[in-house]
């Protein structure tokens, strides 16, 4: 990974995209009228990000990591482990800031990490320089697999409509879109680390492979998910590849792929524990 700080190109996408994101906000506060039309502070998916509010307030008002449900009258203990609300309600806490306030901040700061970190990491597979930024700029700008829907639509017609919503809507595929959804956009940003830790494979990888998974999965459980996922099928890739191409299964290479994804597949009975 190099050392180079990222070019000015790649610092504007990692400054303008988040930003951007903030226009519906913007524009969601410029049209209010209070006190007959007020706006509470979230313009995207509002009846879950006010789920998403009520726990970091909870994390605002008590510290503890264990939280409980907030919309049941039905006595509890805090049982939930939800990392991102918790960070999101002490750093309310810590500086007074609002909790919609503490989450946009979160949000323009995890995109612009995501972006950079892109940048560093793509290093690897793109040597050319210009072929490194092109890569940025679609990692940052693009829909996806959107595109091709929207165009079969049109060709075919409401044939496809079903395709629409698991393909074409705004932030499925896209990091653009992602970005109004800052609970994805972290746990992305630590699963783009995890992985760097073993391709690179850096001191310490077996610590950090350990560790990252089960954060990721307390931060948003779909994306701790997939990262199971993908260290699971890490030594079977190569046993399925060679199956297709009729070719003598590679066990020594499954067998070293198994053991570069063990810590992580470890660490599951961290979540496992939670769980029961």
């Amino acid at each position: 990974m190099t050392r180079r700080l990222p070019p000015a190109t790649v610092l504007l996408l990692a400054l303008l995209v988040p930003l951007s994101t903030l226009i519906p906000v913007w524009q969601a506060y410029y049209v209010e009228s209070p006190p007959e039309k007020n706006f509470l502070g979230f313009r995207y998916m509002p009846g879950d990000h006010y789920q998403y509010a009520a726990f970091a307030r909870q994390a605002r008002e008590d510290s503890s990591l264990l939280m409980r449900d907030p919309f049941t009258t039905e006595p509890q203990k805090g049982r939930f482990v939800l990392l991102y609300f918790w960070m999101i309600g002490r750093f309310a806490a810590l500086t007074g800031l609002a909790i919609t306030a503490v989450w946009e901040l979160f949000r323009v700061i995890g995109g612009a990490l995501y972006i950079v970190t892109f940048w560093y990491l793509n290093a690897a597979w793109f040597q050319q320089h210009k072929s490194r930024l092109m890569a940025t700029c679609l990692f940052a700008l693009a829909g996806g697999l959107g595109w091709l829907v929207t165009l079969l639509r049109a060709l075919i017609g409401p044939i496809i409509d079903p395709l629409l919503y698991p393909f074409d809507y705004f932030w499925n595929w896209s990091t653009f879109g992602t970005m109004a959804v800052p609970n994805w956009i972290w746990p992305a940003l630590l699963m783009l680390l995890a992985f760097q830790a073993i391709l690179a494979r850096m001191r310490g990888r077996d610590l950090v492979t350990f560790l990252l998974p089960p954060t990721i999965w307390f931060m948003h459980g779909y994306s701790g998910l997939a990262s199971y996922a993908i260290l699971a099928l890490l030594p079977l890739m190569p046993l399925i590849r060679a199956a297709f191409q009729l070719t003598p299964l590679p066990w020594d290479r499954a067998l070293t792929n198994f053991r570069v994804a063990l810590p992580g597949l470890l660490s599951f009975g961290l979540v496992a524990a939670h769980l029961l």
